[in-house]
């Protein structure tokens, strides 16, 4: 069975220059973290963790844990599809991170 699929959870994306980061939540985290890095750089970044790897150079899709350039991609907490919201909300109220909120508000 391949890992990469259906892995449930909540994961960080940390930003190795400044150590801001980025709380998220996914039932598959490894097309999620496909979905953050596709297309970059963008124009017009649509979120502020998109920006931030527009900024500080991230130019691959990421697929997997680990160190890519500028950024460390890693799985915090496995958990049940049910616990997600619950359990991101936790991990955002109490590690308030920098990247979670959009550049539009």
């Amino acid at each position: 069975m391949d890992r990469q699929k259906g892995v449930t959870g909540i994961y960080k994306i940390v930003n190795l220059v400044n150590n801001k980061f980025y709380i998220g939540q996914s039932r598959n985290i490894y097309q999620r973290w496909k979905q953050h890095t596709s297309d970059l750089p963008e124009e017009y970044p649509t979120s502020r963790i998109r920006a931030t790897f527009k900024k500080y150079g991230l130019g691959q899709i990421v697929h997997k844990e680990g160190v890519y350039g500028n950024f460390k991609f890693e799985i915090i907490e496995l958990c049940e599809e049910f616990e997600l919201y619950k359990k991101e909300s936790e991990y955002i109220l109490n590690l308030k991170p920098h990247y979670n909120c959009s550049i539009f508000t």
